[in-house]
């Protein structure tokens, strides 16, 4: 009996300390986004707000191609070592290029080398992003996997908090002249700390199961569903919570940065709900229904939702973010069902990485380059985010089952 509830307790402090990891890191890693039209004219100027903007979303997207280099290596250090190293290694980069962030010198100060030293460390958050994300989920799954939708919704969650935080931070950030540079400072710092704890969890039973065939899967269909669910989930993401902003914003229809901000947390507390309560959901309902149906809304609303928004910027985002959140929920439940764990974390994370870092990763800079042209050629492309969405979980149901030895 003691032994069981020293083995609880270690689950419970294992769980707890990779969700905090999880959301420290993605504390840090939006935090460069956010921060983007605070200090996008300090470490890039450009002749107007568009054109720092436009370099700025171009430096995330060609950072974020280095997304799959770190799940290659932290997806074989996990595969090969254990869960725990990689994530360790993930939080130590990410801490580290977030420190970087902080002390940056100005384009004014040390010229090119401002713009040469962002790019570094964003591809640091960018490698660290693609160890973590997948990682955590995974880890909490092989903890709870009678649970694995729920728990799926919870690793989910630790991010959106992180996501909120930053947001939080932006909201607090823009009432002072550095008040960028001591977000990305703290940040850092603490993630230092986070890194000490992650040194201590335990692996879960998930991780020690042996499927009857212990190979990576033969068929296209798993590594199609993750990269398809990627790129769904990375081009939906960025452009609901983030590139809508940056519409509005220009559209003239905010007060301020600091209500922007505001607005923003909000809306990412229904993004908090949506995804546990969709995680909870599809453990008791047929989970390829659920995603199917909420992939097919998205894909269905985003044209009504863009020519109403103006008019009705709350409700219809409110729509838009419940939607997202209720597809995105149990998605990770649905990609480690697809692989065996020896080889779990680095499909899914490379694979994952791949989608994201193309299509989320270009969603910024395309749809800026977008409401330059037409405004409503961003509704294309969120259309076809969704559409790859779809495609993902169609791959999955297609995909062969794992048998594991009793």
């Amino acid at each position: 009996m003691i032994y069981h509830f020293q083995m609880g307790f270690k689950k419970l402090f294992s769980a707890f300390w990779i969700l905090s990891g999880s959301m420290l890191e993605y504390y840090d890693y939006m935090l460069f986004t956010y921060m983007m039209p605070v200090f996008s004219p300090i470490l890039f100027p450009s002749y107007s707000y568009i054109g720092s903007m436009l370099i700025g979303y171009g430096l995330i997207f060609a950072s974020s191609i280095f997304r799959p280099v770190g799940a290659i290596i932290m997806g074989y250090v996990g595969d090969v070592f254990g869960r725990r190293y990689g994530l360790l290694l993930s939080i130590c980069l990410i801490s580290f290029a977030s420190l970087g962030m902080g002390l940056i010198p100005s384009y004014s100060t040390i010229g090119i080398w401002t713009f040469i030293l962002v790019f570094v460390f964003r591809v640091f958050q960018a490698m660290s992003a693609g160890g973590d994300l997948n990682g955590s989920a995974i880890f909490l799954i092989e903890h709870f996997g009678t649970t694995p939708g729920l728990a799926s919704g919870i690793a989910w969650s630790s991010t959106i908090l992180g996501m909120l935080l930053a947001s939080f931070a932006n909201y607090i950030a823009v009432h002072y002249n550095y008040g960028w540079r001591l977000t990305f400072i703290i940040g850092g710092l603490i993630g230092f700390l986070g890194m000490l704890v992650r040194a201590y969890i335990i692996e879960g039973e998930g991780y020690a199961k042996k499927p009857k065939n212990d190979c990576s899967p033969k068929s296209v269909y798993p590594y199609l569903a993750v990269i398809g669910l990627g790129a769904g989930i990375g081009g939906m993401y960025y452009y609901t919570m983030v590139f809508t902003y940056t519409y509005l914003k220009s559209s003239g229809i905010f007060i301020s940065q600091s209500f922007l901000a505001l607005s923003q947390s909000c809306f990412f507390i229904v993004y908090f709900i949506a995804v546990i309560l969709s995680g909870w959901i599809s453990d008791r309902v047929n989970i390829y229904k659920l995603m199917y149906f909420f992939a097919s809304m998205l894909f269905l609303t985003a044209l009504p939702i863009f020519y109403s928004i103006k008019a009705y910027y709350l409700i219809t985002q409110f729509i838009v973010v419940l939607l997202l959140g209720m597809f995105v929920g149990p998605s990770h439940s649905m990609m480690v069902d697809l692989f065996p764990p020896k080889y779990r974390y680095r499909s899914i994370s490379i694979c994952y990485g791949i989608g994201t870092s193309l299509i989320g990763g270009a969603t910024l800079y395309v749809c800026t380059r977008l409401l330059v042209i037409n405004p409503v050629y961003c509704v294309i492309w969120m259309m076809l985010c969704a559409a790859f969405g779809f495609i993902g979980v169609l791959c999955a149901q297609n995909s062969p089952k794992i048998d594991y030895l009793d």
